[in-house]
């Protein structure tokens, strides 16, 4: 077998590159999913000495993201996002990595996850109180906002403590701030445009905003770490578990620090942009909606992990929407070492990018990868677990630690909103997707709301 330099790997190199840049900073993913359908196992964009390397293909995945991960730590790629997470789980590697995985895994054991059925209902219950008040008043709701605030406070109540007081609000508008800064996106418009944005007092002004936000949030943080060491908290979930590590002198109050923030980051965000895609989703394609319901009120609602999985139409449904509408769209890993993978030779600290959505709307991977066709998962042979080319919470060691309970949640939020809701999405035209850290509409996703009728 011929080995091949990836460095010989012809791609989008300087001038090349240069003219796809408007397109990608107008629509990125657009842009990508045309590339990634006509190019091969792996695309080169390389510009001066920025270079990075996007694959594209399940079997190279394997080898990065299970058989060799070690080789392959997301390290410096996350240097960005790492003022918010510090050294949390999200962002460290080998063996605190191992040891952090151990402890903050057992928050999300089956037992921990269905004692959370409660809170989760109860919340549910509380948001169905607007969306009777929109549809009593023939009137509209932003879903990512209120989604998003109704999952924040889920995950403060199971997983931080029952009675912390907190501005749902104000949280969630500086932490998309931090991460809208931080993206890709983000970096490549103020790398492309730095001089002007600094002419003109913009770069600065963003780089105030960014480090208040910051500031906020570290102070948020901080706040949760003494008053729960003080005992004003009645922990749980994440939290009691990180109290009693600082209290033996097992943690730092700085360790403490970034696990909270790591879960502020991917603990409810990545989850309400799960739940918002389906429901738009179903909202286009109300016969599979139908079957959804049938299929709740037939069942019930889920009361434990165990059903869940008998409710095959929620579940296909929603592995459907998180094929095509997957959180977390893309990550990255950086090669420690030189490495042979499959037939490529991939040098010392090359920069890898990983797309879960563009790897799911790849043709060689699934038939018309565009529509929404959940019955594809009834026809899937491999488990979920061994598969490269269909990964919404990554794969490999490295795999959401959360994974099970975000499944939890979008189903049983699903379940409880669906069998009483109907959603008309507003617009004419379809939401354009926005490639932050964590993907969302460019627009506000406004729906008008019916109460199912008889139930």
């Amino acid at each position: 077998m011929k080995i091949i330099d990836i460095k010989e790997i012809p791609g989008y190199d300087g001038l090349k590159f240069v003219r796809i840049i408007p397109a990608l900073i107008k629509d990125p993913l657009k842009k990508l999913t045309g590339i990634v359908e006509s190019g091969g196992k792996i695309i080169p964009f390389r510009l001066g000495k920025y270079h990075l390397y996007l694959i594209n293909d399940e079997s190279l995945l394997r080898h990065i993201l299970k058989k060799n991960y070690e080789n392959y730590p997301r390290g410096e790629s996350l240097e960005g996002i790492k003022p918010l997470l510090g050294n949390g789980l999200f962002t460290s590697n080998n063996e605190y990595w191992v040891s952090q995985q151990k402890k903050i895994g057992s928050a999300f054991r089956s037992k921990y996850i269905e004692s959370f059925f409660p809170v989760i209902e109860e919340e549910t219950k509380t948001f169905s109180h607007i969306l009777d008040s929109v549809s009593n008043s023939n009137g509209e709701i932003e879903l990512q906002d209120s989604v998003k605030e109704m999952m924040l406070r889920i995950l403060i109540r199971t997983m931080f403590a029952k009675n912390l007081e907190f501005d749902t609000k104000r949280i969630i508008k500086e932490l998309d701030f931090v991460l809208d800064y931080t993206s890709i996106k983000g970096a490549m418009v103020r790398r492309i445009f730095g001089f002007p944005l600094k002419l003109t007092g913009v770069a600065k002004r963003e780089e105030n905003k960014y480090n208040q936000a910051l500031e906020y949030l570290n102070n948020f943080a901080y706040k949760i770490i003494d008053d729960s060491i003080a005992g004003k908290l009645e922990t749980t979930g994440l939290l009691e578990i990180l109290t009693e590590d600082i209290k033996t002198g097992a943690i730092s109050r700085l360790q403490m620090r970034d696990e909270i923030m790591t879960f502020l980051f991917a603990g409810f965000d990545t989850v309400a942009e799960g739940i918002i895609w389906f429901w738009y989703l179903l909202s286009q394609n109300k016969e599979y909606l139908e079957e959804v319901r049938n299929e709740v009120e037939i069942l019930g609602i889920p009361g434990t992990l165990e059903s869940i999985q008998k409710y095959k139409k929620l579940t296909n449904g929603i592995k459907e929407s998180l094929r095509l509408y997957p959180p977390a769209w893309a990550f990255y890993r950086i090669a420690e070492n030189e490495d042979i993978a499959d037939e490529f030779k991939i040098f010392k600290k090359a920069y890898l990018m990983i797309s879960p959505y563009l790897m799911h709307r790849l043709s060689k991977y699934y038939n018309a990868p565009e529509k929404f066709y959940p019955e594809r998962f009834d026809e899937e042979s491999n488990p979920e677990f061994s598969r490269f080319d269909y990964i919404p919470f990554g794969q490999g060691p490295h795999i959401c630690t959360g994974k099970r309970l975000a499944s939890t949640e979008i189903a049983l939020i699903s379940a409880l909103i669906l069998s009483k809701y109907d959603f008309e999405y507003s617009a004419e035209i379809p939401p354009q997707i926005t490639p932050g850290i964590i993907i969302k509409s460019k627009t506000p996703l406004l729906f008008k709301v019916k109460r199912v009728k008889g139930l």
